[in-house]
């Protein structure tokens, strides 16, 4: 059974980034309601709808706006990464014509400061994920 939708005349609310990972999260996840504002934020603009089942608990559905939403944000997602591929390609390209060895979608182990830099901080080791990582030939 679903609640009944918000009034048609709610104010229109820029969406940001958190709003469409949320949405992505519900979507992908047996949608359990976190009840902070960013869902508020969604069930306003009805992207998110919360449906009742038959024990009572409460849970959240992504609504077929919400999917539109979530598809238009995953174009321009789409979009960006590839435009940022192709500066990625071109300057391995460029890096391996000076003679460099290049990779690309490389894992590395980096060693970082866990803390603001004093002497007395220690060191914790990481996975980077650098576009490029290049050497000297």
């Amino acid at each position: 059974m679903t609640m009944t939708p918000a009034p048609l005349n709610e104010p229109v609310i820029p969406l940001t980034r958190r709003h469409h990972q949320r949405l992505r999260e519900v979507y992908r996840s047996s949608g359990w309601p976190c009840q902070d504002m960013i869902e508020v934020e969604l069930l306003a603009c009805r992207l998110l709808e919360r449906v009742c089942g038959p024990g009572g608990h409460e849970t959240l559905r992504v609504t077929d706006t919400g999917m539109v939403e979530l598809a238009k944000a995953f174009a321009r997602n789409k979009a960006a990464r590839s435009a940022h591929e192709a500066l990625v390609e071109r300057v391995a390209l460029e890096m391996g014509r000076a003679g460099r060895l290049v990779w690309r979608a490389l894992s590395l182990r980096a060693q970082v400061p866990t803390s603001d830099g004093g002497p007395e901080d220690s060191l914790s080791w990481v996975i980077a994920c650098p576009d490029v990582f290049s050497i000297r030939n």
